[in-house]
């Protein structure tokens, strides 16, 4: 990869039926024998469309070390769900992109449900509000009863 040019990893993720999936966390690893360093990440927008460009400390630093080894980068995709970052994807060994380019193109397919998640603490503050009514959370009090 040429350190002049903007290293950018974009593509689309979609779910089985092939609508695109909005909110989720993509994040783009450097694949090495040592383990997967960061490179970036980008939340997908309501086309289902994400684009890491690879400015990060570490894209950047992994980009240098991979020009002085005069090889090009492994790169591997991990999708996460948007609240509890649940991981959804993990691009198999099969669909690590070797030899990337400046501008690769990573297209993935989520084949677990995806649904609305529930945070223990939304939920608790939701029913608590429910059972105040008219009273603002912030003015509730323990007391004895």
């Amino acid at each position: 990869m040429e350190l002049d040019t903007e290293n950018v990893v974009y593509g689309l993720v979609l779910d089985t039926d092939g609508k695109p999936l909005e909110g989720l966390q993509v994040r783009a690893y450097a694949r090495a024998l040592r383990g997967d360093k960061l490179l970036g990440d980008a939340i997908t927008d309501e086309h289902g469309k994400y684009e890491i460009v690879l400015d990060s400390k570490n894209g950047r630093e992994q980009i240098k070390q991979q020009a002085r080894l005069q090889t090009k980068m492994a790169i591997a995709i991990k999708v996460y769900s948007p609240k509890k970052q649940t991981l959804l994807y993990e691009s198999p060994v099969d669909d690590v992109h070797y030899r990337s380019s400046d501008r690769e193109e990573i297209n993935v397919t989520i084949t677990v449900p995806v649904g609305p998640e529930e945070v223990e603490f939304e939920a608790l503050q939701a029913r608590i509000a429910e059972r105040a009514g008219d009273i603002p959370l912030a003015d509730l009090q323990q007391d004895e009863k």
